[in-house]
């Protein structure tokens, strides 16, 4: 958990953040804990992301997607991380074949942000894939 904390730092940084100091957490203010939970759904209707809180400022997530080849990987609780320098979020999830990273922010009532993938421990890269997300209705 704490090399992917690292590796988000440094990707939030690329995106325009800062690294003075380690502004990556996975405690989340309360207005972030509020806006975030229940269902959001992809607009491609493929996947799921329900967001639930975590102790007093936490949040993780539950992926459900309908690719039967890892949707049980999929659906593990993941934890939210959060850079409140660029209020970005962000989590590490199980893809159908390696891992996946993905980074995003509220944007009135959609979810947006970018997709990235590790073909190796500790490293990721942009795929260039993008997530809009709306409520669940």
């Amino acid at each position: 958990m704490m090399a992917a904390v690292k590796l988000l730092l440094l990707l939030l940084v690329a995106l325009g953040g800062t690294a003075a100091a380690d502004p990556v957490t996975t405690e989340l203010p309360v207005s972030a804990i509020r806006d975030l939970t229940g269902c959001w759904r992809w607009s491609s209707a493929h996947e799921t992301w329900t967001f639930r809180a975590k102790g007093p400022h936490g949040l993780e997530i539950v992926r459900e997607v309908t690719d039967r080849a890892y949707a049980e990987r999929a659906r593990l609780p993941r934890d939210v991380m959060y850079d409140p320098t660029v209020g970005t979020f962000a989590f590490t999830a199980a893809g159908r074949i390696h891992g996946l990273m993905f980074l995003f922010q509220r944007k009135g009532d959609q979810l947006v942000g970018d997709v990235y993938t590790s073909h190796t421990p500790g490293s990721y890269a942009r795929t260039g894939d993008t997530v809009s997300l709306v409520h669940c209705r």
